[in-house]
């Protein structure tokens, strides 16, 4: 079947853009009610410090980056996506039910490492069968994957809040909460997607070897994944070192932190589907560039800004995200053969996750140097935004003459 064949012919009872946002949805926000509880949940539960508590939050990137590839690929081969995302879901919930009785720290990070396969595992598959529906739409391919990065930033939006407010009765309640969502989603996706048999099969084998040739042979796919990486590392950085100081630096309770980011990732969401629709007649390529150094620029100075200007500087900060996020989200769809579709995606999550494990591992491997020379706590964590934004600003800029060069090439806008 031809490609334009592939794209205008009807296929019935193929899950809709509403109840794809669902699943996707349902996927992030359990990860994301452990944001506002990493104090808790890591330093006052074992003899570590702040470099042990960045590194959970990125110890499940680590597996993630080495599964989301795989898993997009195994989709891709096997035509079929429901069964891998329904066990993803179920092992998703239970991982995190098993976070609260870690006996070791070490315990706890292998928990978290197996975490992070069946996070990724689901995510990709549902994000793939959006990006095949933007591929049947490809008139409303913006507003299709801005409509998907919206739900994304929803479920981060109420996982941060939502974690915030049940931590005030510890971590029992945040985990709980996580586990009953995954299963909600496993029983959710096993209905969604019973008729989703249309993923074409692709040619070869199973392993990383077939995913390096289709790598190399749409090298350019790698663009998009360049700005998700900067991006998700600055995300890493909030997550973790401006969450560490605010809550050690300036008493914020695990809730203010949670409604902070609330009111960064609302904005952000709601903002991300009018984005991605905006990329129909604006250049993408102009707008993820200008967002990424913006949002660079304003991690850098999160040290300088007065405790009273975070709640209205954090709404400025959601503007711009989703500026920067849906661009990014549409230039792939630009750029994915329909034979890669969720092996791309799986490419993008993947470079994503190396970002969200860059982040918390660089801000803390810069606070414990700081530390470590004496600096207080407060110039310690400047240090580890300025480090953050700087990372992110060199990747936009390495990124920008090859994403030239595919404007010229009329690969994208």
């Amino acid at each position: 079947m031809n490609e334009p064949n592939e794209q205008t012919k009807i296929v019935p009872h193929q899950p809709t853009l509403p109840v794809l946002c669902l699943l996707v949805f349902l996927a992030v926000i359990p990860v994301t009610l452990l944001v506002p509880i990493l104090k808790p949940l890591v330093l006052d539960r074992f003899p570590v410090g702040p470099f042990a508590a960045h590194a959970f939050l990125s110890i499940n990137m680590i597996s993630a980056i080495l599964a989301a590839p795989v898993v997009g690929l195994i989709v891709d081969r096997i035509g079929k996506r429901q069964p891998i995302v329904v066990i993803a879901f179920i092992l998703d919930a239970l991982l995190l039910l098993g976070i609260e009785w870690a006996p070791t720290y070490t315990a706890l990070m292998a928990l978290r490492f197996l975490e992070g396969i069946t996070h990724i595992a689901a995510l990709t598959g549902v994000m793939g069968a959006a990006l095949t529906l933007a591929h049947r739409n490809p008139a409303r391919s913006g507003g299709i994957m801005g409509a998907v990065g919206g739900s994304i930033i929803f479920a981060v939006a109420t996982g941060a809040g939502l974690g915030g407010a049940l931590s005030n009765g510890g971590i029992h309640r945040p985990l709980v909460a996580a586990a009953v969502i995954g299963l909600i989603g496993a029983l959710v996706s096993g209905w969604v997607l019973r008729h989703d048999r249309r993923v074409r099969p692709t040619k070869g084998g199973r392993n990383p070897a077939e995913l390096m040739r289709i790598i190399r042979k749409e090298r350019a796919t790698l663009i998009p994944c360049l700005f998700t990486f900067a991006d998700r590392l600055l995300v890493g950085i909030m997550i973790s070192s401006f969450n560490l100081y605010l809550v050690q630096t300036a008493g914020w309770s695990p809730k203010q932190f949670g409604f902070l980011m609330s009111t960064l990732l609302i904005p952000f969401g709601l903002l991300c589907y009018p984005f991605g629709r905006l990329c129909r007649t604006w250049s993408k390529s102009f707008l993820i560039v200008a967002a990424s150094l913006l949002y660079a620029i304003f991690v850098s100075l999160l040290g300088w800004i007065p405790t009273g200007w975070l709640f209205p500087s954090m709404l400025l900060l959601g503007i711009i995200s989703a500026l920067n996020f849906s661009p990014s989200l549409a230039i792939m769809t630009d750029l994915a053969g329909s034979e890669i579709r969720s092996t791309a995606m799986g490419a993008f999550n993947s470079a994503g996750s190396l970002g969200f494990f860059a982040g918390p591992l660089l801000g803390g491997g810069i606070v414990q140097l700081m530390l470590s020379k004496g600096s207080p706590a407060s110039e310690a964590y400047k240090m580890a935004f300025i480090g953050g934004g700087s990372v992110s600003i060199l990747t936009t800029l390495i990124a920008i003459p090859f994403l030239i060069r595919l404007v010229r090439a009329g690969r994208t806008t």
